[in-house]
């Protein structure tokens, strides 16, 4: 399958080696009008003493790419030469780089250390990727280099004078693979690809002599299966061998899908019409129209696209990403002749780090406000599509959530003390200063965690997750773990989810019957799933809007027709379905389930709304009862076996969840403390007119505030915010309370204080 060969740019190769050095004038550096080429040993990455002096480098902190980088600098002996020459006509890359080299090249040279601090200043310049003092890819930042010189040549040359000095950067670095391919006519193709960087796999290394030949067999290492010892890292040859030998397999395959004995080309559509008499009318026309808009090579071009999305199993969806028609969109308004497009190692290793890194940077404008704003921390048992557990850490601020560390748990344990561990790492990372509250879900070991999380930090709450703790309520109500006591009166609710779940197996599981229903409906079934919330309620619910089809579908003479060996089952679903009792007594589960599914909807978002919650589940309460009441036909002072043990659960769930920041929050709610708020329900009050609320208001005042004349100031200013007096007594702030967002009232009137 033809050959994958190699091809160096290089100037004069053969001659390399008889290359004398340079004369230099007696402060070491070359003498005026020489006009030598320094590429023999250091073109090749050799030292040559007589031309380098070993000096130290001052560390900046994280600078071990730039040691490499001037490493590698110092190296290249006509890169060099070419910045030495006394006729080399410079601007700032290019005099910082004479600089280096000239440091390094006289022995008489005062300065104790070689700075390079001018080159990295340069790149800095004009690359924001390289500020601060992160940890940086000594090839990104030679590329950099590279690209401004290039670009500071071709300003200073103009290519139609001196096109030989316009490309000289490429002619240095530049290289083209030659892949010839020759079938058995002996005609052999050739292609060639430019490139300035080449990535290459790296080999994979043997333990010991006894894996050696079966590594040898692959990779070739004729060499190295003489010790039992550990192998070394992989030479520059090895990769080049397995980029080869992937390239030609890669070839191959091509070879053998497209010539293959049980495949052949398949040619791509084209765009031309039918060529019928009809049509040759208007075909002067229409190719003058091809040719004006380039029909043809439009149509092949996506032509090829479809055929990468059918033949690589891409999803669709992916044409509605914006990115992909902007890469295209930026492709055809460059001229970029010659663009080969990235391979796979550079998507999964250099362009995903560069990506990684430029996310972390645009992030860095959310970071600066946490100081400010706050920090919350959530943490969450997940698995991913392969089923691996995992562990996900979310920073969650008013501006949004912010995606921080996914940890792999598979083989671990756990335990309250292995989650606590992770949470403080977290913490740390983020700064213990800006984290306000720690959100985990109300497993024993998660809660517990949050407890230690508490117990360490003394500004930091643990809360439990809101939409959790109201799952876990629906299900108490849904599926008790048992129905002894007080908990009979709930069988019923079990009873019919039951019978839902068996008409939707039922249907499910037979082909006719679920194409009968398929033509009745447009809906599907929806079945119940661990990690959906609320789920039961979701399924019942969707049984409510496909009723009419399911009533249709058991009416129809196929449904009697169609013979199967479970009959008896079969009646049972069309006797269900046909019940107007068992849809009265499904319907009212939907009515007194209806306000903690809302509520669910409401805590399940990424609008903030701790200061939401305490209402919310007050409310959720009260719309409980009404249409309990209302079916059950009691008046308001009398009691209802149902409302009773319903609304202990949710209370009881309330007490376990509630903590000190709910109340602060509902108590910092201008809303909360208006005329017609108060007044809109019987025996509502303001937050500092109950009890509850004012002793945990202050409990959390005092953690947040720890110093006594600032808590002493903040009880102050609360009093006054809550009473509408000295700053808060303005009309405008009394007026607007009721009409507010808490945030945006707090940021007109409340900005003077420490509140």
């Amino acid at each position: 399958m033809g050959e994958v060969r190699t091809k160096r740019v290089r100037d004069n190769e053969a001659a390399e080696d008889s290359r004398k050095a340079p004369r230099m004038d007696q402060d070491g550096i070359l003498a005026a009008g020489d006009d030598v080429d320094l590429g023999g040993a250091m073109a090749y990455g050799l030292a040559n003493a007589d031309l380098n002096t070993v000096r130290g480098m001052p560390n900046f902190g994280n600078t071990c790419y730039l040691n490499a980088l001037v490493q590698c600098l110092l190296a290249l002996g006509k890169l060099r030469t070419m910045i030495l020459k006394p006729d080399a006509k410079l601007r700032l890359m290019g005099t910082a780089l004479k600089d280096l080299f000239m440091k390094t090249s006289s022995t008489s040279y005062p300065g104790k250390f070689m700075d390079p601090a001018l080159v990295i200043a340069c790149v800095r310049a004009w690359n924001t990727m390289f500020k601060g003092t992160e940890m940086q890819d000594s090839q990104e930042l030679f590329l950099a280099v590279l690209s401004r010189l290039d670009k500071e040549e071709k300003e200073e040359n103009d290519p139609s004078k001196s096109p030989h000095l316009h490309d000289r950067i490429s002619l240095l670095f530049a290289g083209k693979i030659c892949l010839r391919n020759s079938c058995s006519c002996s005609k052999v193709t050739s292609e060639y690809i430019h490139f300035n960087d080449l990535g290459l796999p790296m080999p994979k290394t043997a333990k010991n002599a006894a894996d050696l030949t079966e590594v040898e067999q692959f990779w070739q290492y004729k060499d190295r299966a003489q010790t039992n010892q550990l192998c070394s890292v992989p030479l520059i040859e090895d990769c080049l061998k397995l980029y080869f030998k992937q390239e030609k397999d890669h070839l191959a395959a091509k070879d053998l899908i497209e010539n293959g004995p049980t495949r052949r080309t398949i040619p791509l559509p084209t765009c031309t019409g039918s060529s019928g008499p009809s049509r040759k009318r208007k075909a002067g026309k229409q190719q003058g129209i091809a040719k004006s808009f380039d029909l043809e090579t439009k149509a092949q071009a996506d032509a090829l696209i479809a055929r990468m999305y059918y033949t690589g199993g891409v999803p669709f969806n992916l044409a509605r990403n914006p990115y992909y028609r902007e890469s295209y969109r930026f492709i055809a308004s460059h001229d970029m002749g010659g663009y080969v497009p990235p391979g796979y190692n550079a998507l999964r290793t250099t362009l995903l780090d560069k990506e990684k890194k430029h996310t972390t940077r645009m992030l860095e404008p959310i970071k600066t406000t946490w100081p400010l704003k706050g920090v919350t921390i959530c943490t969450d048992g997940w698995s991913d599509p392969q089923r691996r557990p995992i562990l996900n850490f979310m920073a969650v601020t008013e501006g949004g959530p912010m995606f921080l560390k996914s940890i792999a748990t598979k083989g671990e344990i756990k335990s309250t003390e292995y989650i606590f561990e992770k949470l403080r790492e977290i913490i740390d990372e983020v700064g213990v200063e800006n984290v306000v509250q720690v959100i985990t879900d109300n497993a024993a070991n998660c809660r517990s965690a949050g407890l230690m999380v508490e117990a360490k930090y003394n500004n930091i709450y643990w809360t439990p997750c809101i939409v959790h703790t109201l799952n876990l309520a629906v299900k108490d109500i849904c599926d008790p773990k048992n129905f002894a006591g007080d908990n009979e009166v709930l069988w019923f609710i079990r009873e019919i989810a039951d019978e839902a779940s068996f008409i939707k197996n039922y249907i499910m599981n037979h082909s006719m019957r679920l194409s009968m229903f398929n033509t009745h409906s447009k809906l599907k079934f929806l079945q119940i799933a661990e990690t959906r919330f609320a789920s039961i309620l979701i399924m019942l619910k969707r049984f409510l809007d496909i009723k009419e089809s399911l009533v249709l579908m058991v009416v129809h003479e196929n449904w009697a027709a169609y013979k199967e060996v479970s009959r008896e089952r079969a009646q049972r679903v069309k006797e269900l379905i046909l019940n107007d009792l068992w849809w009265d007594k499904l319907s009212y589960i939907i009515s007194f389930m209806l306000p903690i599914y809302s509520m669910i909807r409401v805590a399940d978002t990424d609008k903030p709304c701790l200061h939401l919650i305490y209402e919310l589940w007050d409310d959720m309460i009260e719309k409980v009862k009404i249409p309990i009441y209302r079916h059950e036909g009691k008046g308001p002072n009398e009691d209802c076996a149902l409302y009773i043990v319903i609304k202990k659960i949710l209370v009881s769930h309330w007490t376990k969840s509630n903590t000190p920041l709910h109340c602060l929050a509902h108590s910092c709610n201008p809303r909360y403390y208006s005329p017609s708020w108060i007044g809109a329900v019987p025996g509502r009050v303001a937050p500092n007119d109950d009890k509850e609320i004012l002793d945990m208001r202050n409990k959390c005042l005092r953690k947040f505030f720890p110093d006594n004349d600032d808590y002493k100031t903040v009880k102050k200013e609360f009093a006054d915010f809550s009473l509408m007096s000295n700053d808060f007594m303005d009309a405008d702030s009394i007026e607007d309370r009721e009409d507010f967002e808490p945030k945006q009232w707090w940021g007109t009137h409340g900005g003077s204080t420490k509140l």
